[in-house]
């Protein structure tokens, strides 16, 4: 089982036990965790100035709003009664009044609740009771916040709530009969009937989807295990190509995953919201997940986008310049990192926000945790100074194309061949064989020997009493018959230029020649030139240089 299909399972799991077991959740709130600062109103609550609202909810739906003076700190509220605590003793009192026709399902056939207004001790209050009930309950008092905050007086707005009371507690009761739950079993059934039919068909269709995804992963497989069979195409069919195909439907794919837990998450909020005893925790349940959901889809989207941008950005750096192969390994290695840095950033941001976004939903202070991974990312950066300075030395490195895998380079004291390198580390292979490692933060001067080309730099001593024309003109001729050697011709870029005579001193005349090569190949041409003019010196009659000493004998000096 894929990670598609676990999360399938698991989202799918989850919504069955929510389901089933919505008719033994009866009239139980399931409060969410939400630590909130005690300055601040918890969720639900909104606070204007020194007057704090909110909404009482029955059966999951609103009756109207309340009011109560500000609380500022909800761990020690004194004689305040904070507005969400009065709210809830409101619904416990509503639950009071009906609870004999739950607890007596047969009582159910007649409902019949009284709400009366009445002034006790000078206050506007709320009775109520239902017929089985003899004593009145009282349900609460209006306040003048209550009357300040809607604008009207208080008895006039305990006449308004008192019918939206009545008429909401009769309906309350009419839908916990016997009758009403076989309805809404009936309708939670089609609910379920129409959430697994359009599942089935989202699952046919990721089906085919995988199916697609699996026979464009193998023309790719193929394209790419017979590259001599695929012409090249024109800049404009890259939009096109079997890649961007595999990846628009591994998009599809993702979008058609998304629906469905969608669709789920959609049929199980309708089936809470049928059954009365579910109704009012429906959104309670509910709501952080679709939230959660929500910021994950989002985010995940955003990825995606972000993927595909990157990607476009690697197909247009690849293709430009699509002929140039004098540097392809540097630059293949150079486009590899700067693409594996920006999907690691992508990620890094991605990451960041849903956490944020989904410790906000539940209360968590984001800007607390980001002062302490600040704290802890600057102990860790102080603990590994060296290694952060080898990652961005790296990365300045691979951007600026200061030398790749293959050259040869001379950083400080040590010369050799770069055999691997990385974001931290620099790894030379020397003339002897050994394999030295240099950290990228060591590196400040580089030298690189076999950039786009090389050049020898030949140098030979002949005897003082050669003829210096004689001893250019051997050396040209030797120049003309290296270059036109076709064993060599390819690796030389320009033809050799014989520069002339560098220096005349008492060991021999000082001849130099400058010969352009591949890069890498100096060595190589610079011994076989050697051999050539020794031998053509030797043919000729024009001695090596050596040093020469004069001794001086008897008093002329003979």
């Amino acid at each position: 089982m894929n990670r598609r299909h676990w999360l399938l399972f698991t989202f799918g799991t989850c919504a069955a036990g929510l389901v089933i077991g919505s008719g033994l959740v009866g009239h139980a709130q399931l409060p969410l965790p939400q630590p909130t600062p005690s300055h601040l109103p918890p969720v639900g609550v909104t606070r204007y100035g020194n007057i704090e609202v909110t909404d009482v909810v029955f059966d999951g739906q609103v009756l109207f709003t309340i009011a109560s003076p500000t609380v500022r700190d909800r761990h020690n509220p004194g004689v305040l009664m904070p507005v969400e605590l009065r709210a809830e003793l409101i619904k416990a009192n509503l639950r009071r009044i009906i609870a004999p026709y739950i607890q007596n399902p047969l009582a159910q056939q007649d409902p019949q609740v009284m709400i009366a207004v009445a002034m006790l001790n000078n206050e506007v209050v709320l009775l109520g009771r239902s017929r089985l009930q003899q004593q009145h309950i009282t349900i609460m008092t209006v306040t003048q916040w209550d009357a300040s905050f809607n604008g009207i007086p208080a008895s006039t707005l305990a006449e308004q709530w008192r019918a939206i009371i009545q008429t909401r507690l009769q309906e309350a009761i009419r839908q916990r009969t016997p009758n009403a739950l076989l309805q809404q079993l009936i309708q939670a059934l089609k609910i379920l009937a129409l959430v697994i039919a359009v599942s089935l068909l989202l699952l046919g269709l990721q089906r085919l989807v995988r199916r697609r995804q699996s026979q464009l992963h193998l023309q790719i497989t193929q394209e790419q295990s017979n590259p001599s069979s695929t012409p090249t195409l024109p800049l404009i069919q890259l939009h096109f190509s079997y890649t961007q195909r595999y990846r628009l439907v591994a998009f599809i794919g993702y979008l058609l995953v998304w629906v469905q837990l969608a669709i789920w998450l959609a049929g199980l909020a309708h089936i809470l919201a049928i059954f009365p005893q579910t109704r009012g925790v429906a959104m309670d349940i509910l709501r952080l997940p679709i939230i959660w959901l929500a910021v994950w889809f989002v985010t995940g989207l955003a990825g995606k986008i972000a993927d595909f941008l990157i990607d476009r950005l690697q197909k247009v750096w690849e293709s430009y310049d699509l002929f140039d192969a004098k540097e392809l390994t540097r630059r293949s290695l150079r486009i590899s990192t700067t693409i594996q840095t920006l999907r690691g950033v992508k990620t890094a941001v991605i990451y960041i926000v849903r956490a944020g976004y989904i410790l906000n939903t539940i209360g968590v202070p984001v800007s607390s945790l980001f002062a302490i991974g600040g704290l802890v990312a600057l102990a860790i950066s102080l603990g590994s100074q060296n290694v952060i300075k080898d990652i961005i030395n790296g990365l300045l490195i691979l951007w600026e194309d200061q030398f790749g895998i293959g050259d040869v380079v001379q950083i400080d004291e040590y010369t050799g061949a770069v055999e691997s390198m990385s974001l931290r580390i620099t790894q030379l292979r020397n003339s002897e064989g050994c394999l030295i490692t240099i950290p990228n933060s060591s590196i400040v001067k580089v030298s690189n020997l076999t950039r786009l080309w090389s050049r020898v730099n030949f140098e030979i001593l002949v005897d003082c009493q050669t003829d210096p024309t004689q001893a250019l003109q051997v050396l040209k001729q030797v120049t003309q018959a290296f270059y036109a050697d076709p064993e060599w011709r390819q690796v030389l870029l320009e033809f050799p230029e014989v520069l002339g005579i560098d220096a005349a001193r008492h060991d021999g005349l000082l001849l130099r020649v400058w010969i352009k090569t591949q890069p890498g190949h100096q060595w190589a041409v610079e011994r076989e030139f050697r051999r050539r003019v020794v031998q053509a010196l030797a043919a000729n009659g024009i001695a090596l240089g050596r040093p020469h000493q004069v001794f001086e004998h008897g008093p002329t000096g003979s």
